[in-house]
């Protein structure tokens, strides 16, 4: 029925990593993670869980991990060259969240197939962190 990938790996430092992925149809693929730290100074463990179902124009992201964070993404296709994404995450142990809107159009101008790429981006959020910039709250 459906593909699926296991993986693990240990390094000496302490660290391990196991991660499972399963493709259930062609539509739907979900994928879990576990990242343990066990070093001398630091003792640490993240799981995630996420999901991905593609629609006919559209594909639908979810993940869930043990942080207290949730995030989604819904990307629109209207037309091969014109998509729409809408992003969004929530924090539940540091109270912040955070989502962006953005709307590309994609122009093929020149004829040595080079692409040209007009965008527009929309942010909002409150106590958040731009993913493009530094580690420097948004004011």
């Amino acid at each position: 029925m459906g593909t699926w990938i296991a993986t693990a790996q240990f390094q000496p430092l302490g660290l391990l990593q196991a991660s499972y992925y399963h493709k259930l149809s062609s539509q739907v693929e979900v994928a879990a993670d576990l990242q343990l730290i066990a070093a001398p100074m630091k003792r640490d463990a993240v799981a995630t869980i996420g999901a991905k179902w593609e629609l006919r124009m559209a594909t639908f992201r979810a993940q869930l991990d043990s942080g207290g964070k949730v995030s989604a993404a819904l990307e629109q296709r209207f037309a091969p060259n014109f998509a729409f994404l809408f992003t969004g995450e929530i924090d539940h142990f540091k109270v912040s969240w955070q989502f962006f809107l953005f709307l590309s159009y994609r122009i093929d101008w020149w004829t040595d197939g080079s692409l040209f790429f007009l965008s527009v981006l929309v942010e909002c959020g409150k106590g958040w962190r731009r993913y493009h910039g530094g580690d420097e709250p948004v004011a």
